[in-house]
């Protein structure tokens, strides 16, 4: 879909953003770093852990958007590969960050999820360009 005007869409998941009990934080960063490459942010949308609200929404989004984003809610293989309720990976969908190492972090932010989210954001990219 990326021809010359690239858009990107980004899914909060999360019962605790809904909630209220957590803040979101990744909108704005998220909005701005694209914007500074170019790429608009066209849309944000908050869902549940719900995986078929997930998988729902990441299909629907990734049908009109050159790029979708995700903070949250996804099943992920050592490739950065997201997996299916099956376990099995989705074709051209990947993820990168602290929890797709399997580290959990709560919450918590430190320059250990810097490392975390570029060693597997590598290891994405990679399976992403051998897909």
């Amino acid at each position: 879909m990326v021809a010359g005007n690239p858009t990107a869409c980004l899914l909060v998941i999360g019962n605790e953003v809904l909630s209220g009990r957590t803040q979101d934080a990744n909108i704005r960063f998220i909005a701005l770093k694209l914007g500074e490459i170019g790429i608009p942010l066209r849309e944000v949308r908050v869902i549940p852990d719900v995986p078929a609200t997930i998988i729902e929404t990441v299909n629907a989004t990734r049908a009109m958007f050159d790029f979708v984003f995700t903070t949250g809610g996804l099943h992920t293989s050592v490739r950065g590969e997201v997996l299916s309720l099956d376990g099995d990976p989705i074709p051209g969908l990947f993820a990168a960050g602290r929890t797709t190492s399997g580290v959990p972090a709560w919450g918590y932010c430190s320059g250990t999820s810097l490392g975390d989210a570029t060693f597997f954001g590598r290891r994405a990219g990679q399976a992403a360009a051998a897909s």
